[in-house]
């Protein structure tokens, strides 16, 4: 579990990691569709995930999530920045 700055806490915590599946795109075109469908058979075929999924981080200590894009820093600590 990384350990990552929780702005509820003030403190770098661990983290748990949920992954989420993505909101679909609506398509409305014909072709639109096509691309689509070939997309996921091709996903099928590889073995990836039907679906987009991102992760999202959970804070263990008091379940906050951290919100935006998750990064390194040199101090061997991560934190999420928007």
């Amino acid at each position: 579990m990384p350990d990552i700055y929780c702005s509820a806490c003030r403190r770098a915590t661990q983290h748990k990691v949920i992954m989420k599946r993505c909101e679909p795109e609506q398509i409305q075109t014909l072709t639109g569709k096509v691309v689509s469908f070939t997309q996921l058979m091709a996903k099928f075929v590889t073995g990836e995930h039907y679906y987009e999924m991102e992760p999202q981080y959970y804070c263990r200590c008091c379940n906050h999530r951290a919100i935006g894009e998750v990064v390194q820093h040199p101090a061997r600590q991560t934190s999420a920045i928007m």
